[in-house]
């Protein structure tokens, strides 16, 4: 992505991933915004009280704080996060298509398709050292990772459109 007469202009890369170039932008967007300071918090934070009578029952503190705690949610929902074996490591199994001699010949075998030519079966095992209770575990937070992440990202972004019109200092 380049900036090329006073307009932006996106390379076939940037468009391969479009979702995340722009979540890239929106990220660093945020942060630097938060960074540079904001003046003011949308105003359907005193207007939204649950009392309408008392329309002073949130401070201007407690409406920045939060103010900063929806950015932190926003930028949370547009950074990029690691995945899950970066940070808890490798699996815990083989898998025949990247580790065919831990397999059968059997197991490894391919079936000949018209249409689409060699198909492999996927078959996996554990590690050395690892039985399938580690493994299925390894499996559930994976997954239970990959929902927060989802629940994070999905969060952040409604926010964002939430909020959008009050980006502004």
């Amino acid at each position: 992505m380049r900036i090329s007469k006073g307009k932006v202009v996106f390379s076939k890369s940037d468009m391969w991933d479009f979702d995340n170039t722009l979540s890239e932008v929106i990220h660093d967007g945020l942060v630097q915004f938060k960074k540079v300071g904001k003046n003011s918090y949308p105003p359907t934070f005193v207007e939204a009280t649950p009392n309408h009578e008392d329309l002073n029952k949130y401070s201007d503190e407690e409406c920045n704080k939060e103010w900063d705690r929806i950015f932190d949610v926003m930028i949370d929902g547009f950074k990029q996060h690691p995945e899950f074996y970066d940070v808890y490591g490798g699996e815990p199994t083989y898998n025949n298509l990247m580790n065919p001699e831990k397999f059968t010949d059997e197991e490894n075998e391919a079936i000949e398709d018209e249409k689409y030519g060699l198909l492999h079966t996927y078959h996996s095992k554990p590690k050395e050292g690892y039985t399938q209770e580690d493994v299925d575990l390894y499996v559930q937070r994976m997954r239970e990772y990959h929902q927060e992440i989802t629940d994070k990202v999905k969060l952040g972004r409604e926010y964002f459109a939430k909020y959008l019109g009050n980006l502004w200092i």
